[in-house]
């Protein structure tokens, strides 16, 4: 005699209003959410994110090459730390004391058309605490940025092209070239100083870049000459993708069974 199976079925309304209720009330016991992206991806989702739960994690990737994290990197020949900025400042708690004026020094951009001149003064204003925006950020924080950024005035010197330079990534840099070349220290102050809503990570602490193989054989290195904002885009489809590191000449799959030990040719 063969049994018959009943189905059983369940209905539930998505999103579950109670539970959504709950973690609005309690977000500092909301979920454990894993997100790996570049920085701009979950911009608004994380600003939002925050409101239900404080227990998100954000891997995010190292490898943009464009913009001021490109002179960053070049002159110190370091990871990205523009997408990494990008993301703590989007789980930034903006209900802290402060934050206003907080992110408007972190997201200000030094002018792209002054001298080198006007420029390194602008720095130095800033890490000395007369420049109007600083003089707005209450003491205890306003502290911390001068102190990272007259490290990195220290660090960079007068030769450093300052047109177009954000604050925000000026602070990180002098906290990784301060810590030994590790980012989590600055990143654990970072999210200290704007009480960060949930954990943000590089995803790895290395110099490398991304590199495409298109499908005609072309290689290009480096994220910015694939996105189509700074150049334009990409005509034939991306046949393999790679992590380089161009200082030794080797290069890495993304696919996780295939490894290679030089750069294709």
């Amino acid at each position: 005699m063969t049994r018959k199976s009943s189905p059983l079925t369940r209905e539930m309304t998505v999103p579950d209003p109670t539970r959504v209720a709950k973690a609005q009330r309690s977000p500092f016991l909301g979920p454990r959410i894993l997100f790996f992206s570049g920085g701009t991806a979950l911009r608004e989702t994380s600003q939002t994110l925050i409101n239900y739960t404080h227990n998100s994690i954000h891997m995010v990737t190292p490898f943009d090459s464009g913009g001021s994290s490109a002179v960053l990197r070049r002159y110190f020949k370091m990871p990205s730390v523009g997408d990494l900025r990008n993301r703590l400042m989007a789980l930034a708690d903006r209900s802290l004391y402060g934050f206003p004026e907080i992110f408007e020094i972190v997201a200000y951009r030094l002018p792209k058309t002054a001298t080198p001149e006007e420029l390194r003064c602008e720095l130095i204003a800033l890490a000395c605490g007369s420049h109007p925006l600083m003089t707005r950020v209450p003491d205890s924080m306003a502290r911390i940025i001068r102190h990272h950024l007259h490290i990195f005035d220290n660090a960079a010197g007068p030769d450093f092209d300052l047109r177009g330079a954000s604050v925000g990534n000026l602070i990180l840099t002098a906290g990784y070239l301060n810590s030994g070349r590790h980012l989590d220290p600055i990143v654990s102050i970072y999210s200290k100083l704007v009480q960060v809503r949930g954990e943000v990570r590089n995803l790895l602490n290395a110099d490398l870049q991304l590199m495409a193989v298109l499908k005609d054989g072309t290689h290009l290195v480096g994220q910015h000459l694939m996105t189509g904002k700074e150049v334009p885009p990409i005509t034939q489809p991306i046949e393999d993708l790679f992590l380089v590191d161009t200082t030794k000449k080797t290069a890495w799959y993304f696919r996780p069974s295939v490894t290679r030990s030089a750069l294709p040719s």
